[in-house]
């Protein structure tokens, strides 16, 4: 099967095999697409006789959008600690303590599982305002000018990394991506105090410069990733910013700034499904939820937290598809610090079809453009493409057929075809 259409005037043939899509597991290298010229899906391939539209463009409702709180941390309150996701645990690491009279050594580590706080090992060194991120079982912390240290859970130790970025890291988030560690530098040298893209690769236990942002210092930011790009967003110097580094090309570009009422320092930041969240923040601490979609360069306004929040940008952590906020300032003053973990699971997609499929069985779906997403015995297949067909390789298999909640969705069709 190919198209253009093949053979005699007037056959319809829609499925060609295109040499994309690295998610896709089925055949290897192949993603079956359809034709976009198609007006209507009439399949005859060899085995499956039966077809059947479950699908016709008419939404579900989406999972809703849902605030909630976790087990409170152990005494005492406090924000701007070092929060990070290793190993399915969150570990809160460091930061300001209520009563503003000291930085904290404190590591605490949450489990999701059982809603608990567990009291692990001191940190030997004050953290605070900086990064942590896990990397292959491990966290790793971002200290400003001073060495890297590491953490390990299984051991519950502590270790000098001996390495220290070439510059000053600035107060702000973190972010890891292809196993690096990525975080903002900065020098006066730098014309009008500009900043730097710089990340720390634990296998070498080096860092290593990147581009220099032309376009403003930032302090006190958020830093979040999507496959290929790293956004820096607001911060206390340029707060309506949102610029976009190209991980490959080594590039930097402004992109639309958060909405007017979100421009603000100090806020957490979570990527889920794509799309991009940040909450709260700003100098007397607010309640906003916006989400920034790359795609169109767009941000939508989103349920608002259940309290004001601010000193996230480095106390929050994006695990099991949620953002898991920790600590914070009730309001701008280091005496506010709160013992608050606050949960955020996002609205992400609208179920088109579920149900039990067996093997030989297939789900084609047909739409404009955008991204399926199909879960199959447990595994995610995100197909792209104006139509795709996708097999089923194992008896009794429960799938459900998704599309992202921010995509297009008129003129959608599903159908599910079973062996005769």
């Amino acid at each position: 099967m190919g198209y253009p259409p093949q053979g005699a005037a007037g056959v319809s043939e829609f499925i060609k095999l295109k040499d994309t899509a690295a998610t896709y597991t089925g055949q290897k290298g192949k993603f079956p697409q359809v034709n976009p010229a198609e007006t209507a899906l009439a399949f005859a391939a060899g085995g499956l006789s039966v077809w059947t539209r479950v699908f016709n463009g008419a939404l579900d409702t989406p999972t809703a959008t849902v605030w909630s709180y976790g087990c409170d941390l152990p005494l005492p309150k406090r924000s701007a600690s070092q929060v990070g996701a290793c190993g399915g645990k969150i570990y809160s690491i460091g930061g300001y303590k209520a009563n503003g009279s000291s930085t904290m050594y404190d590591n605490d580590a949450y489990d999701p599982a059982s809603d608990t706080w567990a009291s692990k090992a001191d940190c030997p060194v004050q953290v605070k305002e900086f990064g942590a991120e896990g990397v292959s079982g491990v966290l790793y912390l971002i200290r400003g000018a001073d060495n890297i240290y590491s953490y390990s859970p299984a051991t519950n130790t502590y270790a000098d990394k001996g390495v220290a970025p070439t510059l000053t890291a600035m107060s702000g988030g973190s972010c890891v991506t292809g196993g690096l560690v990525y975080f903002i530098t900065y020098s006066a040298a730098f014309p009008n105090n500009y900043c730097r893209m710089t990340y720390y690769d634990p296998v070498l236990n080096s860092c290593t410069d990147r581009a220099i942002d032309g376009t403003h210092k930032h302090a006190d930011h958020a830093l979040e990733t999507i496959p290929g790009y790293i956004f820096l967003i607001s911060g206390s110097n340029n707060p309506a910013d949102n610029c976009r580094y190209d991980i490959a090309g080594n590039t930097w570009l402004g992109r639309a700034s958060p909405p007017s009422g979100h421009r603000l320092p100090r806020i957490g930041v979570a990527s889920i499904g794509g799309i991009i969240y940040i909450f709260g923040g700003g100098d007397t601490a607010t309640n906003k939820c916006s989400a920034y979609d790359n795609g169109p360069n767009t941000w939508q306004t989103k349920e608002v937290m259940p309290v004001n929040r601010s000193n996230y940008h480095s106390a929050t952590a994006t695990l099991d598809e949620k953002g898991w906020l920790v600590g914070g300032f009730s309001a701008f003053s280091i005496d506010t610090g709160t013992t608050t973990l606050l949960i955020f699971t996002p609205a992400q997609s609208y179920l088109l079809w579920s149900g039990t499929l067996n093997m030989g069985d297939a789900v084609a779906v047909y739409r404009p453009g955008g991204q399926t997403t199909i879960y199959s015995d447990g595994k995610i297949y995100n197909l792209w493409g104006s139509g795709c067909v996708f097999p089923i390789f194992k008896a009794g298999s429960p799938v459900r057929v998704q599309i992202p909640y921010t995509d297009p969705w008129a003129d959608i069709e599903v159908y599910i075809g079973e062996v005769a």
